[in-house]
């Protein structure tokens, strides 16, 4: 699989990265191995997440309150957020 991410999570991500780098360069590159290995997973297994809201699924990232949600379509993963666990599911879909 080959995956891709809409540009409001790329965003969402950086600056999920940016917090972290001045909480701790050392978190912030944890955070960045723990998104990558989210990836790892979603490429070789897709349905590795949880079935969640409008057809997306919903892979909870290790050590962080954060997920990555996303919708598989033939052979593409599109990331549609990488979501913190006290945001309001579904944020992504508005505006």
């Amino acid at each position: 699989m080959r995956i891709r991410a809409e540009r409001r999570a790329a965003e969402e991500l950086l600056a999920i990265r940016m917090w972290y780098r001045q909480q701790s360069p050392t978190a912030e590159a944890s955070f960045f191995d723990a998104y990558e290995r989210a990836k790892q997973t979603l490429r070789a297994s897709p349905a590795a997440g949880a079935p969640f809201l409008g057809g997306t699924r919903r892979l909870v990232m290790t050590g962080f309150p954060y997920s990555v949600v996303y919708r598989t379509e033939n052979d593409w993963v599109t990331i549609v957020a990488i979501a913190h666990a006290k945001r309001r599911p579904g944020y992504w879909t508005k505006g």
